[in-house]
C-alpha cells in the first residue's frame, strides 16, 4: 500500500548537475546518445551558462573593443550614427548573460546587449553588432526626420496662415506649442483648415 503523502520521483531529465570533469563528459555523452530529454539539455546549457558567464562576457567585452577600433563595417555604422548625432561605443553596447536563446537586442534607453554566452566566435559577433547597429541608424534617421517633419510642418502652416489672414503666426506658433497640431495626425489637410479658421 502506498502513501498519498509520499513526494512524487522527480522526472529523470538525463542531466547530472556538477562542475567536475566527468561529470561535463558524462552530461555530453547523455546528449550526443539521445539518453538526455530537451529540458535536461536545457538544464545543461544553463548550468554551463551560469559557470562561464565571467568568462564568456570578458571575451565579448574585448572582442567588441577590437571590433569597435578595427572592424570596417562596425566603424562605418558607429560613424554614421555619430553624423547623425547619436553617440555609440562600449559605453552603451553591453556584454551580458542571456536565459533567451538570441544574439542581442536594442533598446533606446538601454543600448545594445549582446548576448555574451551565445556569440560563438569573433565574426558572430560582428554580425550581431552590425545588424543591432542598424536598427540605432534606423531609429536615430527616424527621429532625425520627425524634428525635420515637425519644424517644416509648423513652417507649412505659418506660411498657409500668412497667405488666407495677412500675418498670423503667433496663432499657428502657438496652437503647435499647445500641442493642438501633430505632423503625425492622419488628416493633416482638415487639421490644417481647422486651425485657419480659429485664426
Amino acid at each position: 500500500m502506498s502513501d498519498s503523502n509520499s513526494p512524487t520521483p522527480a522526472k529523470d531529465t538525463g542531466y547530472t548537475p556538477g562542475d567536475d570533469f566527468s561529470t561535463q563528459w558524462r552530461n555530453i555523452f547523455s546528449i550526443l546518445t539521445g539518453r538526455m530529454t530537451p529540458e535536461g539539455q536545457e538544464q545543461f546549457r544553463l548550468a554551463k551558462d551560469i559557470r562561464n558567464e565571467a568568462a564568456d562576457c570578458k571575451r565579448c567585452e574585448d572582442q567588441r573593443d577590437y571590433l569597435l577600433q578595427f572592424s570596417p563595417t562596425v566603424k562605418y555604422l558607429s560613424d554614421n550614427i555619430r553624423q547623425l548625432g547619436g553617440d555609440l561605443g562600449s559605453h552603451n553596447i553591453h556584454c551580458r548573460r542571456c536565459t533567451q536563446r538570441k544574439a542581442g537586442g536594442f533598446d533606446p534607453e538601454f543600448g545594445i546587449q549582446i548576448c555574451a554566452n551565445e556569440m560563438r566566435d569573433q565574426g558572430h559577433l560582428e554580425d550581431t553588432m552590425a545588424h543591432e547597429m542598424r536598427k540605432v541608424n534606423v531609429l536615430t534617421v527616424l527621429s532625425r526626420s520627425a524634428l525635420v517633419l515637425s519644424a517644416a510642418s509648423v513652417d507649412g502652416l505659418e506660411n498657409s496662415s500668412d497667405e488666407v489672414n495677412g500675418n498670423s503666426r503667433n496663432n499657428t506658433r502657438n496652437a503647435f506649442e499647445e500641442g493642438q497640431f501633430s505632423p503625425y495626425a492622419q488628416d493633416r489637410s482638415a487639421k490644417m483648415k481647422h486651425m485657419l479658421k480659429r485664426s
